[in-house]
């Protein structure tokens, strides 16, 4: 096993599983995000327009795993296996032969943003509003400091 967090029920007397923690990070790193983003560039480096679409699905489902991660991220840890599951998932997203990536896109996320979409694109303009706004308030702030 790679790892277990160092919290977990289910670590066991006597191991330590924190010296454990930077090497599954670099490993869930690689495999979720370096070769995935090497990926990319070989898709975008090519004529055809399918494996573009691949991974674009990819990272899509990608960032709505990590986004569901981020929320649950004080409870996963203490699921036994979790960073092996994770990596799992991670290598099934990537697999061509599975279509995993598209079909979670195709049946769970394109209907959510499609549903959504009106409501997410209001707030990501007033967010961007917003911070034009502030942005220059921190500009007026620092010329009237200098």
């Amino acid at each position: 096993r790679l790892h277990r967090c160092r919290t977990s029920p289910a670590a066991g007397p006597g191991l330590n599983w924190t010296a454990m923690i930077p090497f599954v990070s670099v490993v869930t790193t690689v495999v979720g995000v370096v070769y995935p983003a090497y990926q990319s560039f070989k898709a975008l480096e090519t004529p055809e327009k399918d494996d573009d679409m691949r991974m674009l699905t990819y990272w899509v489902c990608f960032a709505a795993f990590s986004l569901l991660e981020s929320v649950a991220d004080l409870a996963l840890p203490w699921i036994p296996f979790y960073y092996e599951l994770k990596l799992a998932a991670l290598v099934a997203l990537q697999l061509p032969q599975l279509q995993l990536t598209e079909r979670l896109y195709n049946e769970h996320i394109r209907p959510f943003l499609r549903k959504h979409e009106v409501f997410i694109d209001a707030q990501q303009q007033e967010l961007r509003e917003r911070g034009m706004v502030r942005a220059a308030e921190l500009a007026q702030q620092a010329a009237a400091a200098a």
